[in-house]
């Protein structure tokens, strides 16, 4: 879709709506201060407007960087540690974010366990912040 199409069809995220298609009779009850909490504490307004309506068209890498560029981030941290802790309140910091190269599925065959391939995964992960182009590399043999 591109993006004048999904400007004409975007329709905003609506806690009440959320509630009222996962649980009808539950929301009912609901008071409506209780979904402008929800939203206010969600920042919904900030996820609708300039991330979802002026990029919610965009797939994968794109939508991510577009993301982040709406939070105007800028501090450098490794994306494992980021994640659980991103939040509003880190609006107009200082992040670099990096996306390393993609890794072929089938890179994991059976050479290694679920668990050493994993490890292999987070010790590339980790070596993006000194060498954001290197390729995916692993022992020969299992340690």
């Amino acid at each position: 879709m591109d993006e004048a199409t999904h400007k004409k069809r975007f329709k905003p995220i609506n806690i009440r709506d959320l509630f009222m298609g996962k649980n009808p009779r539950l929301a009912r009850w609901i008071p409506g201060f209780i979904y402008r909490l929800l939203s206010r504490i969600l920042r919904i307004d900030f996820m609708n407007d300039p991330i979802l309506y002026n990029h919610g068209y965009k797939k994968d890498v794109d939508f991510a960087r577009a993301s982040i560029e709406a939070f105007n981030v800028t501090l450098k941290v490794l994306v494992n540690d980021l994640l659980p802790n991103e939040s509003y309140k880190h609006r107009n910091k200082h992040f670099v974010i990096t996306f390393g190269k993609p890794i072929p599925y089938q890179t994991f065959d059976k050479r290694f366990t679920p668990l050493k391939w994993a490890a292999h995964v987070q010790e590339y992960t980790y070596s993006l912040v000194e060498n954001p182009k290197g390729a995916f590399k692993y022992l020969n043999k299992p340690s």
